[in-house]
């Protein structure tokens, strides 16, 4: 029986009442209804109340966005369907970053250039925030990582595919890669501080011509003791379950 992931990401994720749409015909001086979208991801994200909802992104090609406003309910961005909403980064930074609280992504495939040792890039990266989730996202080429967070708690990435990324990038990368946690309240009903689930990372290395780091691991969760810089150890747990990993570096 086939499962319904946008559905159950909806459910996970309970949004708040805004409604807001975007699409390639869009305008961002429109209102962002349905018939009326805004053309930016941004756009529509800087509209949405921090009350929260779902930002509904039809098929097609768009600019990197950041989520980053700390919502009293979550605000999801949701393309059409699996993959059909791209984002191509060609610039250094991350192509979508979450910050803030109750932000959340389904269904985004970004794209980096990794064919070179510039710019250093990311996919999707959740950092100094909480409460914040990627899922059903494709992520390839990019000279850091895919998806990951950093100096962040309660993330999560779930049922999404990395790959061919962290050859150039002379701090290291990964496939999915969480850095140096802060905890930030206590765990779920479960116990956890975060979900690493269902995921595919595969051909995701470091070139040891481009540098003398080996990581370019499928999945790595780093240094959550601070060893490497001053802070707190993270105490949270995080659950990594399902997970096919083929053909990395490490």
């Amino acid at each position: 029986m086939a499962v319904d992931l946008k559905a159950l990401f909806i459910q996970r994720y309970a949004p708040g009442a805004g409604r807001l749409y975007v699409s390639t015909s869009g305008n961002d001086g429109n209102p962002g209804t349905l018939a009326s979208p805004k053309r930016n991801i941004q756009a529509a994200v800087d509209a949405m109340s921090t009350s929260g909802g779902i930002i509904y992104v039809a098929n097609g090609t768009y600019s990197g966005f950041v989520m980053g406003k700390n919502n009293s309910a979550w605000t999801l961005v949701i393309a059409d369907t699996r993959h059909g909403v791209h984002i191509d980064w060609a610039s250094d930074g991350y192509a979508v970053t979450l910050t803030g609280s109750y932000n959340a992504v389904w269904g985004l495939e970004v794209q980096g250039n990794n064919s070179q040792a510039t710019p250093y890039s990311s996919g999707i990266m959740a950092g100094n925030g909480h409460h914040l989730a990627m899922w059903c996202c494709h992520g390839y080429d990019f000279s850091e990582s895919a998806f990951g967070g950093i100096r962040a708690d309660f993330v999560d990435v779930c049922y999404c595919v990395a790959h061919d990324n962290a050859r150039w990038m002379p701090e290291c990368g990964s496939g999915i890669s969480f850095y140096e946690f802060i905890r930030q309240g206590n765990p779920d009903q479960f116990g956890y501080h975060g979900y690493i689930i269902g995921n595919v990372s595969y051909h995701n290395w470091n070139d040891p011509y481009a540098t003398a780091n080996t990581d370019g691991n499928g999945i790595i969760v780093d240094d959550m003791d601070w060893t490497q810089n001053a802070g707190t150890p993270y105490t949270g747990k995080v659950l990594v379950a399902r997970i096919l990993v083929v053909n990395n570096g490490g």
